[in-house]
This record gives structure tokens, C-alpha cells and sequence, in this order.
């Protein structure tokens, strides 16, 4: 079938392609912000009241859009799993009986990132964080 000199396939196929792109850039994007939380909290965060003190974002499960600023900055709520290779196991012995690693586990925190012409930066961050910057 035509429409206008095009083919139905072409046409067809066209719209897929413009859909599939949309789709890449939808997830490259998203890779960006990604990356760019599990860069600062891997930088600045702590956990369980401090015994974590270096841990990594292992997977983030889910991340809404709570709403933009007037700067256009987003305000996120992201909910991850955790993990801290460097335990102290001595101070953590009580979660070692109990859980199969000590200082893993799940949580949410409160983003703030700037959208700029390089990506992703994260602005602020709720939740525990080293104490050298609490005290700045």
C-alpha cells in the first residue's frame, strides 16, 4: 500500500526506528543520572549509623521524579540496594550472625541533581553522610 509516494513498510519501519531511538536516548539518559548517584554516594554516604562507611550502590530498584525547582534542578526519590566491602567486621559481628553479609541492605534517599550540558550532578543528598562533611 502507498501513502503519498511512501510505502506502508517504510513508513512503518521509520516510525519503529524513531521509536526505538527514543528509547535509546530515554535509557542513556537514564545510565546518566545513574551513574552520577552512585558516583556521589559512593563518595559522601555512610550507613547504619555510621559502622558503613564506604558503601556502594549495588542496584538502584526504582527512582521518581518528586519534582523540579524553579532552577530546574530535579528532586528525586531513589530507592537502592546497598553493600560495604570494607566492613569493620568486629563492630558488624552481630549482623554477620544474622544476615550473610554485614553492612548490605536496602534503602531510600533524597537526591538533588542539576541537569547540565555534561550530564548529571548531584547537588544534595539526604541521609547519612561522612562526618568530615557534617562538620564543615
Amino acid at each position: 500500500m502507498r501513502l503519498g509516494g511512501i510505502r506502508w513498510s517504510q513508513l512503518s519501519s521509520f516510525i519503529a526506528l524513531l521509536g526505538l531511538s527514543a528509547c535509546v536516548m530515554g535509557s542513556v539518559e537514564d545510565e546518566g543520572l545513574k551513574s552520577a548517584i552512585r558516583e556521589h554516594y559512593a563518595a559522601h554516604a555512610t550507613e547504619e549509623q555510621g559502622a558503613c562507611r564506604s558503601p556502594k550502590i549495588d542496584t538502584i530498584q526504582e527512582h521518581q521524579a518528586l519534582e523540579t525547582s524553579v532552577d530546574g534542578d530535579e528532586v528525586m526519590l531513589v530507592r537502592y540496594s546497598y553493600y560495604d566491602r570494607h566492613a569493620d567486621m568486629d563492630k558488624a559481628w552481630d549482623k554477620l550472625v544474622y544476615l550473610s553479609q554485614p553492612c548490605g541492605g536496602i534503602a531510600e534517599r533524597r537526591f538533588v541533581l542539576a541537569k547540565g550540558p555534561l550530564g548529571y550532578r548531584v547537588k544534595e543528598m539526604s541521609g547519612e553522610r561522612h562526618w568530615e562533611e557534617k562538620t564543615r
